[in-house]
């Protein structure tokens, strides 16, 4: 008996196999591993986490594995694995959770009166932010922002003026406020898909006779690369 069931349980398509002391895995283990990181890789591209030379390697790594050992070497496509540089030298986009950082915030509010005031690139939010509007515009960009916890409260007022709050598709973002004769309201389409650690910025407050909002919008890296003039008259001449 031990013998029989020790020659089934070594047989390449056996059931019960799905790995041996040599770190073989079965096929259909594999494969679904396999699988599993190239939907990773996938995501990760689309996100602006990887350059399309990177998820070329780490597809052919993916097809090509035959261990699950291969398979564990391959590098992760979450924010861990993520270098702070794309290939060629630029910046790479953080994402989730990589925007919370131990850093002193560059800014505690914004307030303007028959003016504007705009807070925007890769400047860090504070746990509490504070932003009022009277007779004037403020405009709030978190698509490059860090933040100085997970938990971000925008506490934002207007009167006979306006505040935008603009986020990217990887921040949550909770709009709870009130309008009297004004507006509160949230634009632009969630994120879909969210990690558990992903920031999450609440927005509350008073709109007296104005309006305050909180809109999705994409980052420049997920915006369509639009063709030279040149190029489209030619495409057109073509035609």
């Amino acid at each position: 008996m031990v013998e029989r069931w020790a020659l089934r349980d070594t047989r390449p398509h056996g059931r019960g196999q799905r790995q041996d002391r040599t770190g073989t895995a079965a096929p259909a283990d594999l494969r679904l591993r396999a699988r599993r990181r190239r939907r990773q890789s996938a995501r990760a591209l689309a996100e602006g986490r990887l350059d399309p030379g990177e998820h070329g390697e780490r597809l052919d790594a993916a097809y090509s594995a035959k261990t699950q050992g291969e398979l564990a070497d391959l590098p992760a496509s979450g924010a861990a694995a993520v270098s702070a540089e794309r290939s060629d030298g630029t910046p790479r986009p953080v994402r989730g959770v990589e925007r919370v950082v131990d850093t002193p915030p560059a800014s505690k509010n914004a307030f303007t009166v028959m003016s504007g005031a705009d807070r925007t690139g890769a400047w860090v939010v504070p746990e509490r932010f504070s932003a009022a509007s009277v007779l004037g515009a403020v405009t709030l960009d978190l698509r490059e922002t860090r933040f100085a916890a997970r938990e971000t409260t925008i506490r934002a007022h207007s009167l006979l003026g306006t505040v935008e709050v603009i986020v990217p598709d990887d921040v949550v973002v909770r709009v709870d406020g009130a309008g009297v004769m004004g507006g509160y309201w949230l634009d632009g389409d969630p994120p879909v898909m969210t990690d558990p650690d992903t920031p999450v910025v609440t927005v509350t407050g008073v709109s007296l006779l104005g309006s305050v909002w909180g809109v999705y919008k994409r980052r420049d890296h997920q915006k369509p690369k639009r063709k030279k003039w040149w190029k489209r008259g030619r495409k057109t001449i073509g035609n």
